[in-house]
Parts: structure tokens; sequence; C-alpha cells
């Protein structure tokens, strides 16, 4: 007996059918109480959380239909919202600050001492690199300036897109041949989200190789008609080691 079912001993017993379904009901229920006990307290289901949707579906599903809209109401918030402006200069101010971040090297020489010389030499030769001037591909902003916005486009936006220039051709502006050159995330056509015979794969307007790895980025077809300075066009630009996603 004891391996029946609730119902099947009802049955035996001759229950009638409101009487097995009415056992059985009491006892989910009381099944139901004991887990809720169990479960975390953002997983309860009572009166105040009935009607709240919780859709178990991938997060790119979910920004595929929604990360325009939302990006869109951010940037409207901070042009009319005090509350949202402020938040953004707080996060400015208490992630990079006023003075930006200082490069601080501690190179050995062979003998294992510190090679103080040297380590001088690279110091002041990022502090020239990170004016403004040099460090944006523009010229128009300084590695401090450019953090900053930065950090006000992730806090904003959710990301930012800093491409990066190794090769250009050594200028009297940039001896150096190396710059950064930020990228607006809404150039991305995050509407193209495909999956094609050839194995192409596509996410979020970027193309994915077959261990997930973003190989190629798109730009929308109305922003990519909008010329950008750089040496790739972003309609089809390779999503290597020429690309930072902050």
């Amino acid at each position: 007996m004891s391996g029946l079912s609730l119902k099947d001993r009802l049955f035996r017993r001759g229950a009638s059918l409101k009487e097995m379904e009415r056992a059985t009901h009491d006892k989910v229920v009381s099944i139901d109480a004991k887990a809720q006990k169990r479960i975390f307290q953002a997983a309860k289901v009572n009166r105040f959380t009935a009607d709240w949707q919780t859709p178990s579906r991938p997060l790119n599903e979910d920004l595929r239909y929604s990360l325009f809209i939302l990006r869109n109401r951010s940037r409207d918030l901070e042009l009319n919202s005090e509350f949202a402006r402020r938040y953004l200069q707080l996060v400015e101010t208490h992630v990079v600050g006023s003075e930006g971040f200082n490069l601080t090297v501690q190179g050995a020489n062979a003998s294992g001492a510190q090679d103080t010389r040297n380590n001088a030499k690279i110091e002041a030769a990022f502090d020239l690199w990170s004016k403004r001037g040099t460090a944006d591909i523009t010229g128009r902003y300084s590695l401090t300036e450019m953090l900053r916005i930065c950090a006000r486009t992730t806090a904003r936006d959710g990301e930012c897109l800093i491409r990066i220039h190794d090769d250009l051709p050594p200028t009297k502006d940039n001896p150096f041949g190396f710059a950064l050159e930020m990228v607006d995330p809404s150039r991305i056509d995050t509407f193209r989200h495909f999956d094609d015979k050839a194995g192409t794969r596509v996410r979020l307007g970027v193309e994915l190789d077959g261990n997930n790895r973003p190989r190629l980025i798109t730009s929308s077809r109305v922003l990519s008609l909008i010329p950008i300075q750089a040496q790739t066009p972003l309609k089809e630009c390779p999503h290597d080691n020429s690309f930072i996603v902050i």
C-alpha cells in the first residue's frame, strides 16, 4: 500500500471523486507552502508578485527589440533630466576624476634592480602621448577627456566602443603612430540578428565565429553613410585587437 499514490489509496477506500480531488489539492498546497519557505525571497509568488511576468529568454532576444529604445530614452534623460545629468557627472568624477590616471612603470634591469632611467623615459613618453592632439585620432581630446567621455557613455548607453589605431604613420603631432578613436555605440546595427545556411551567426550586429568570438562589426544602414575618421569603414570592420568594448 505504501507504494500506491494518494488517489489510488483513496479509491481503494471507496472515497468519492470530490473527496479525492480535495485531498490531492490539499497535498499540493501543503507541498507548495513548504517549498515557498525554502526558495529565495525574490522568487516567492504571492499577492504582490502574482502578476509579475518572468519570461525566460536569452538576454540577446530582449536586447534585440529593446536596446534601441532603451538607449535613446537614456540619452533623452541626459538632456532633459537634472537627476540623470547629475548622475552622469558623478560617474565621471568618481571613476576618472579631474586628473585621470597616471602610468607608473616599475621595470627592472638584468640585476633585478629598478631601471629608474628607462622607467622615467616611458612615463614621460606616456604623458606626452596622453595630451590633447595625440591620444585621440581626431586631435580634439586628451586621454583623460576621452576616459571621462567613455565613463559617461558606458553609464548612459551600457557600453563604449574604442577603436585602436596602432599602424598610423608618425607625424609631428603624433610621433608615436598610435591613437584611439571613440565610436558611437549606436552606429552598430543591433537589428542584424540571424543565422544563415552558410553558418554565419550575427548577434546584435556583431558577427561571431564558431567559438562565439566576435569577428566582424557592422554598422546601421543609415549611420554607415556618415563618414568617420578611420582607416577601415565601420560598415564592415574586423573585430580583432583593433576594438575595445567597455
